[in-house]
């Protein structure tokens, strides 16, 4: 117990903090000079390099789904703008051609379902042949097939097919601005061809700009 008790006073004589004193003439021997806790500018200076970056998530590519030469550009380098904002308008024949099969395979398709029932009632009637049914049943399924994809291509082209009719075939579409920023480059002028590969211009969102050191 005695031993025990003896490590015990031991231990706690090492954990005693050590207190040093320097009288006035050690201090002088030395050349201790005390001074006052202030805030000052210091000196010197740490030279880096590096480079002001935003995110991936807030810079982007304006660009078009369909290819087409460049009919007007609305903005230039340092332009803000917002997202959905009108960046371009591109022009091709293509688009036409597009508005016109979708209205063509809509004519077709009424005729169509017109001469599935004369044969359905034909074929009621045992006055018609099946196959004739058959024929004008799967005629009608391809043209409505038709009619679904040019529908999609036409909404991706930015026109809404429930409006498109013989007398406002547009010719041109416009190229729209995926973020809210600021215009960093313009790859594109007027008169040049760009597609979905070539994009129309980069806009960079600085409200995330970070300094990397």
């Amino acid at each position: 117990s005695q031993g025990d008790n003896n490590n015990v006073n031991a231990n706690s004589i090492e954990t005693e903090p050590t207190i040093t004193a320097l009288t006035d003439e050690q201090i002088n021997s030395v050349g201790i000079i005390f001074g006052k806790v202030e805030q000052k500018q210091l000196t010197a200076t740490l030279k880096a390099n590096g480079a002001l970056r935003v995110p991936n998530n807030n810079k982007a590519n304006a660009t078009s789904l369909y290819g087409g030469v460049i009919k007007s550009i609305h903005v230039q380098v340092g332009s803000f703008v917002k997202s959905g904002q009108v960046i371009a308008t591109i022009v091709n024949p293509q688009f036409i051609q597009l508005q016109e099969e979708y209205l063509t395979v809509s004519s077709k398709i009424q005729y169509a379902e017109q001469e599935l029932s004369r044969q359905k009632l034909l074929n009621d009637g045992n006055a018609g042949a099946l196959k004739n049914y058959q024929s004008a049943n799967a005629e009608l399924k391809i043209l409505n097939t038709r009619k679904a994809s040019l529908q999609e291509q036409i909404q991706l082209m930015g026109i809404n097919p429930a409006t498109v009719n013989n007398t406002n075939l547009r010719t041109a579409l416009v190229v729209k601005s995926p973020i809210s920023g600021t215009i960093s480059n313009v790859f594109s002028k007027i008169g040049s061809y760009v597609d979905v590969s070539s994009p129309v211009v980069e806009i960079v969102d600085n409200t995330q700009l970070h300094l990397d050191l």
